[in-house]
């Protein structure tokens, strides 16, 4: 097993800076989701402010899996994902297990249970942004999607409830840190290095 999140868990600007861009850019695509109903007519602000805001997310998940394969070595995908799956799972349930007993488990970013949320939700920003940049390449505004396109986007659509379970997840982790004093979160917002 990698060492403990203590001793990995500095990131450098560019990882942080990512992750506040997704933040940001993710949850405001996420919150205008509804209001891009309105492509079917000819006047469609609500879908204009969703496909700009999901294009800045797309660009941004773009430059986080760049930055995970040519970024520093210790922010590489081949360093933060494990490869040993079973393990990986094992660490997860030893991670719900400590949690239960009150007890914060110490892993490293990407491994047990941290990192099965935490690749949950790149799955399903990525799943977003690439099916969203389907959409924004051949939706055409004013005319309702058919065939393939209407799959494409009633299965982006599924991402408007996998997100909140991600969110839920993710920020009860924060909160969690947060309450045994952590304070990782921080870091994320550039508040301590």
């Amino acid at each position: 097993m990698p060492p403990t999140s203590a001793e990995t868990d500095n990131l450098d600007f560019p990882t942080l800076a990512l992750h506040l861009g997704i933040t940001i850019f993710g949850t405001c695509a996420w919150l205008t989701g509804e209001w891009a109903g309105d492509y079917k007519k000819l006047s469609h602000p609500g879908f204009s402010l969703h496909k700009g805001l999901g294009i800045c997310l797309a660009l941004l998940i773009l430059a986080r899996l760049l930055y995970g394969v040519w970024g520093p070595e210790k922010c590489r995908w081949g360093h933060l994902i494990p490869l040993d799956l079973k393990a990986w799972i094992g660490s997860a349930v030893e991670d719900l297990q400590s949690l239960l007993k009150l007890e914060m488990p110490d892993r490293p970013r990407f491994w047990g249970l941290k990192g099965v949320v935490q690749l949950f939700g790149l799955l399903v920003f990525a799943w977003m942004a690439l099916s969203g940049s389907l959409l924004f390449t051949y939706l055409e505004p004013g005319r309702r999607a058919h065939g393939f396109l209407r799959v494409i986007k009633e299965m982006h659509e599924i991402g408007h409830t996998l997100i909140p379970i991600f969110l839920a997840l993710h920020l009860t982790g924060v909160l969690l840190d947060a309450l045994w004093g952590q304070g990782k979160w921080r870091r994320v917002l550039f508040l301590e290095k």
